[in-house]
């Protein structure tokens, strides 16, 4: 057989053969109504799965022998050899293929498939008792014993080296962080489009109760800065801007000294600088002040995160300040790296220097 097919075909076996593999493909179609007759599209799937009912115990865990190291060594020296890789989707042809034949089933691919989607909702209620397992203590629990016991953190994130690594990956395959790339911001949207019918996690009712609910059961207030244990200090921007105004006009309050309630935004603001007056009260330096001032990182008031454009975003932030008395200058990071001088220009005009 070997020596017929390698004069007819020139390979070894026949199903090495495109040509050979092709026709074989066509004649399952016509037959079966697939190109593979074990395929849940093919007629015969019901009547094989039938015949082995009670014949093929479905190994899990342990039992499964793909799930033993000396095995799992095998396959990857098997992929090293072939393809000088550890993972057949580590492949980009056969990546290719798997992702054509699940959207092609499915709609999509894990999780973006409704069908794969609905099933293991149901699989984890039926498990966990609630849809995202991920939500439940035992698997929180569950997750945090195994990373101790492998990393000596509750969350491999906060271990230096796997940390490195995930940004590497990250930027490797998106550019940047997943969560700034454009697949990410889509992928995200198109989540919470599907789930919550809106693009941003704010844009929905009662979120931002939600949220002071949760800050206020875990640190006791409202926004954890206001502990004044997650800012020491001004940042990076925030001293460039303090470098462009006249000394001693702009205090930082952005480490949670300063608050005040904004009915229009329906919560509470620090913002990162208060205009203190001339004449003010050592003891309490920000009474009487009308001027605020804040400094606005690209991308954590972008819109992926607010969930308006920019210029929408900071209009907003200043109707809701005026609406309690508060003038606000706001100062865009991009504003400062590339015009800094006519920012220190506004803060002038600003202060009325």
């Amino acid at each position: 057989m070997r020596s017929t097919s390698l004069s007819r075909y020139g390979v070894e076996h026949p199903h090495q053969s495109d040509e050979v593999r092709a026709r074989v493909a066509a004649t399952n179609v016509e037959r079966y109504g697939a190109a593979n007759p074990f395929s849940r599209e093919a007629s015969t799937f019901d009547k094989v799965q039938a015949s082995l009912e009670g014949k093929r115990p479905v190994l899990r865990g342990a039992d499964n022998p793909f799930a033993r190291e000396d095995v799992k060594a095998k396959v990857r020296a098997h992929w090293e050899t072939k393809h000088g890789v550890t993972s057949p989707q580590q492949v980009a042809e056969i990546r290719a293929r798997t992702r054509a034949t699940t959207v092609g089933r499915y709609g999509g691919e894990l999780m973006g498939s409704p069908v794969l989607t609905e099933k293991a909702r149901a699989t984890n209620l039926d498990r966990y008792g609630d849809a995202f397992p991920q939500r439940t203590d035992a698997v929180k629990d569950k997750q945090r014993e195994t990373n101790i016991e492998r990393w000596g953190v509750p969350w491999t994130g906060m271990h230096p080296e796997v940390r490195a690594r995930q940004l590497e990956t990250h930027h490797e395959r998106y550019g940047s962080h997943w969560f700034a790339s454009d697949e990410g911001k889509a992928e995200i949207q198109r989540v919470m489009r599907e789930r919550y019918g809106v693009e941003h996690p704010s844009h929905m009712e009662g979120w931002w109760e939600r949220v002071v609910a949760t800050n206020m059961e875990r640190h006791g207030v409202p926004y954890p800065v206001m502990l004044g244990r997650f800012r020491n200090g001004p940042n990076n921007l925030e001293l460039k801007v303090l470098d462009l105004a006249p000394d001693g006009v702009l205090r930082f309050t952005g480490d949670g000294r300063y608050w005040r309630f904004l009915p229009l935004l329906d919560r509470h603001k620090n913002p990162d600088f208060v205009v203190v007056r001339p004449d003010c009260d050592p003891e309490h330096p920000f009474r009487g002040s009308t001027k605020v001032v804040e400094a606005f990182g690209d991308f954590w008031h972008s819109k992926m995160f607010t969930g308006k454009v920019p210029f929408e975003h900071e209009r907003e932030l200043i109707e809701a300040y005026a609406d309690v008395g508060l003038e606000c200058l706001v100062i865009w990071e991009s504003e400062v790296e590339s015009d800094p001088e006519g920012v220190r220009g506004r803060v002038a005009s600003f202060l009325g220097r």
